[in-house]
């Protein structure tokens, strides 16, 4: 995917390398010419070599900045690249925000964990909202617990060693009663956690960094007049996958 604001930084680069690579030119060039066997080719040499450099650097600074410079606003509008936003104007339901967002505020029985077996289905299906828009940016902060919405939520807790509790393993035996069950549940919680990590670790790779308002626009409309649609069929394969290993999770937490 483009990304409008390194395309701008490499445009307004250009001349810089071309100046450099011609400096490097002239200097082996020379170097090979004169094989600098005398004490006068190498002081001519270094005399040639510090004027290039004062020219390049005078066409470097007095060359005007072609990129503007982001304000906090920037930022808070584009949220990164992401079209799940923790305001009213978000392009995805709020009733889907809220189950991506879910939390088991618990974990003291196995009714506690039954929950949170329930929990992870729903939060899951509710992900698939925005892997369907291939917001990828929105993807990874809901995988992440990032932002007042998802912050401790289920899908960010299934991803701690022994959801994060402080005890681990030692609260759990307490739990369920013996070391066997307390293996079987954190087995099941790893693998449910490969699958998101997985998942995350796609969303990584494919979203999208803007570097102001203006290059998001612009990015807009270059996709509208292209009529760019994009694969979503990996991230939809791999969000499949976590679903499976959710399914998993809550049938092995059923039998403790």
């Amino acid at each position: 995917m483009l990304h409008l604001g390194m395309l701008a930084a490499s445009a307004s680069s250009f001349s810089q390398t071309k100046a450099l690579n011609h400096l490097f030119t002239v200097k082996t060039s020379y170097s090979s010419t004169t094989g600098l066997n005398s004490h006068e080719d190498r002081r001519e040499f270094l005399t040639h070599s510090a004027a290039m450099a004062l020219g390049i650097g005078w066409m470097v600074s007095s060359s005007p900045a072609r990129a503007a410079i982001p304000t906090m606003d920037d930022y808070e509008s584009t949220t990164n690249g992401a079209l799940l936003k923790q305001k009213k104007d978000s392009s995805v339901p709020e009733l889907a925000i809220r189950e991506m967002g879910l939390k088991q505020t618990t974990l003291h029985s196995k009714a506690d964990l039954q929950s949170l077996g329930i929990l992870t289905e729903r939060s899951l299906d509710a992900l698939k909202v925005i892997v369907g828009l291939a917001d990828w940016a929105g993807v990874r902060s809901v995988l992440r617990g990032e932002g007042s919405n998802f912050e401790g939520n289920v899908l960010s807790i299934l991803r701690k060693p022994y959801f994060g509790v402080k005890g681990g393993e030692r609260v759990f035996l307490k739990i369920l009663g013996n070391g066997e069950s307390v293996s079987s549940l954190e087995d099941a919680r790893e693998e449910l956690s490969f699958s998101l990590a997985e998942l995350e670790d796609f969303a990584l790779e494919n979203r999208s960094i803007f570097f102001n308002s203006l290059d998001r626009k612009q990015m807009d409309e270059l996709i509208a007049e292209s009529g760019f649609k994009e694969n979503k069929s990996e991230g939809e394969k791999l969000l499949s996958v976590a679903r499976q290993s959710a399914i998993s999770f809550k049938e092995a937490v059923d039998k403790l």
